[in-house]
């Protein structure tokens, strides 16, 4: 950041912390490194929402979080929002946490709004799981499903 290059933040326990404090553009917690950092559960849209928040505070601009195979959440300064995979016949969750966030990303980069980075992530991660090992998805694989992922405010 001191040398305006984007910072993307994908780690747990206290990296995670001392990276947040850093104000980098992004993180992207699990469920488990997000509950572990603000130690709260993740059973309702409340708690969800309160968890993104406090992450946020801690210095990310933009906090994406994976919540299992269905489902991942977002806060920016546009809002809070929730977005559902579609049910699939999963092949390989493998990878698919890092697909989530290289097509949140991408969509990012082209100034996407939050709704959309969040559907393309969450499309990215559906289209990962889909496959076999660990590989990307092709972009037509994740366009395959962009529309079956629902992003609802949170």
């Amino acid at each position: 950041r001191a040398r305006d290059a984007i910072a993307v933040l994908d780690t747990s326990g206290e990296p995670l912390a001392v990276g947040c404090r850093a104000r980098p553009n992004w993180a992207k917690p699990n469920a488990v490194e997000a509950k572990e950092l603000v130690d709260t559960a993740l059973d309702t849209d409340k708690e969800i929402r309160r968890t993104l928040s406090e992450i946020r505070s801690m210095g990310p601009e933009l906090v994406l979080m994976s919540l299992d195979s269905r489902a991942a959440a977002i806060i920016t300064k546009q809002g809070t929002w929730f977005g559902h995979a579609p049910h699939i016949q999963e092949v390989s969750a493998v990878g698919a946490g890092d697909c989530l966030l290289t097509g949140a990303f991408c969509s990012w980069l082209r100034g996407e709004p939050a709704k959309e980075i969040l559907r393309w992530g969450v499309a990215s991660g559906t289209a990962a799981a889909l496959g076999a090992g660990s590989a990307m998805p092709t972009r037509t694989a994740v366009e395959a499903v962009i529309n079956l992922v629902v992003v609802t405010p949170l």
